[in-house]
């Protein structure tokens, strides 16, 4: 934490080259799974690298825009789209793509009892919502602590 606090500091305020660097930093060595062209050496041993690099940014964007949104999740009861649209500098269609998204990402499939395919889908997060219109409807969802 002592060699990176400055990094991380950054890319919790959405410092992309912050995010970059650490990533290299801490990256596995990514391998093409095809051979080089050794007739136009233009650098291609770096695309895998390239590639993951890219998809991981694209990935911590909209982890960043999710933080920014649970927030504002968690001060109200009820909310229009289009208030928390504005909040976010989103269009209202943009915001329930995005709130669609948020769902899937703080959900699991969880098994409980029966036959494994009668799991279910849970929120694994203390906020749950959904929308209903152009109103969305939060609950809070305590989440029990082990001791």
């Amino acid at each position: 934490l002592e060699k990176c606090g400055d990094r991380m500091q950054r890319m919790r305020s959405g410092d992309e080259a912050a995010i970059e660097e650490l990533f290299s930093f801490g990256c596995p060595k990514f391998l093409s799974p095809v051979a080089p062209n050794y007739d136009a050496p233009q650098g291609s041993a770096l695309d895998p690298y390239r590639y993951q690099l890219r998809i991981f940014l694209q990935d911590a964007s909209a982890h960043a825009k999710l933080g920014t949104s649970r927030s504002y999740l968690r001060l109200y009861s009820t909310m229009p789209l289009a208030k928390l649209a504005s909040f976010l500098g989103l269009k209202p269609d943009e915001l329930r793509v995005h709130l669609h998204a948020y769902k899937h990402r703080f959900s699991q499939v969880a098994w409980t009892s029966g036959p494994a395919a009668s799991s279910a889908r849970v929120i694994d997060d203390d906020v749950d919502f959904y929308v209903d219109g152009d109103m969305i409807h939060i609950a809070d969802v305590k989440v029990a602590r082990c001791y």
